[in-house]
């Protein structure tokens, strides 16, 4: 197939590069703005997981510890 920007002069040829890259940027700004303007920004919520109250001296946790 040949390639059909060839025979064209380089304005042009500058003007069809510049609009996909235009295109690109207008796609990726809409993949980003589309959902956070239909669902929001998710707001995190931490539940209570594991709460140690001591370490033995003997256990494999006492050496993590920081003391």
């Amino acid at each position: 197939m040949c390639c059909l920007n060839q025979n064209r002069p380089l304005p042009q040829r500058a003007l069809v590069v510049a609009a996909g890259v235009l295109a690109n940027f207008a796609l990726a700004w809409a993949c980003y703005a589309l959902p956070l303007a239909t669902r929001g920004v998710p707001e995190r919520t931490f539940a209570p997981g594991v709460v140690v109250t001591s370490v033995s001296d003997a256990g494999p946790g006492y050496r993590y510890t920081s003391t």
